[in-house]
């Protein structure tokens, strides 16, 4: 039929008269604009538009412009691999994802979450440890042991001894 042989050549029927498909259009359908794929070079994004660069919110998922996760901003390879978050969220870099709160070691660094660095179990910042690992916290520091006049307390932390102790 007429309406066959014109869509595969980029073209679409109106009555019986086959319309070229506009540029970067390669597949059209009801008006010359109206793309139902794209030329080499552009990225279809529903419902019928030929674009150089998904709009922010999108990404390129094998040329056609997919929703980012609705945490993510902006977003790259799949929905979930954030490299924004939407506001109040924060990005954990660990696996790239949007989060309501930063996880158990870690800590908010502007607006994404930051690892703690071992010996650190939990942290407020780089280099305050709030807990560790193993051995004990002294002032915002993990220490393998108290130093003397000191001994672990049943918070994992070192409290000083009660003179004459040593």
């Amino acid at each position: 039929s007429n309406q066959s042989v014109c869509a595969l050549n980029g073209y679409y029927v109106s009555g019986n008269v086959c319309y070229l498909c506009l540029q970067p259009c390669s597949k059209c359908w009801v008006s010359s604009n109206n793309c139902t794929s794209c030329l080499q070079g552009y990225i279809f994004f529903s419902p019928n538009s030929c674009i150089v660069d998904c709009p922010i919110g999108y990404y390129n998922n094998n040329q056609t412009c997919s929703l980012c996760a609705p945490a993510c901003a902006t977003c790259i390879s799949t929905s979930i691999y954030c490299l924004t978050c939407q506001s109040s969220y924060y990005l954990y870099i660990a696996n790239y994802s949007c989060l309501a709160s930063c996880p158990s070691g870690t800590y908010l660094s502007g607006t994404s979450c930051s690892s703690c660095q071992y010996p650190c179990l939990a942290c407020s910042s780089e280099v305050v440890c709030l807990s560790c690992v193993s051995g004990v916290l002294i002032g915002s520091q993990c220490y393998s042991s108290c130093l003397n006049g000191y001994f672990v307390n049943s918070s994992l932390m070192c409290q000083a001894c009660t003179s004459p102790c040593l």
